[in-house]
């Protein structure tokens, strides 16, 4: 599943890196096993979704680009979630409410 989200959607993925670890967003995604191949869509829920899973997320901040002042791309699972919200699979409250759990 990881390789499924990371290599479609994340611009950080790089072919043969292993043992890295895995953003919040994946770590979630990897947990309900929903995941499934969905065209790129980013619509910003920053504010919501940093706080559900950036602040959490082994990377944060130092090794995110998107939350350390670089101006980068979140990774792939954080659009990914994006694109499950914009479709209407899930939503902000659902998260919210799943996400307790982790």
């Amino acid at each position: 599943m990881s390789h499924l989200i990371c290599k479609t959607y994340c611009p950080y993925f790089r072919d043969g890196k292993e043992n890295v670890g895995h953003c919040q967003p994946l770590k979630f995604f990897k947990g309900l096993d929903i995941i499934e191949k969905k065209d790129y869509v980013f619509k910003n829920l920053y504010n919501d979704l940093k706080t559900l899973f950036c602040q959490k997320c082994e990377f944060f901040p130092d090794d995110c680009d998107f939350n350390n002042g670089s101006n980068g791309l979140p990774c792939g699972a954080y659009i990914y979630t994006e694109y499950l919200i914009w479709a209407g699979i899930i939503d902000i409250d659902w998260i919210r409410s799943v996400s307790k759990t982790f």
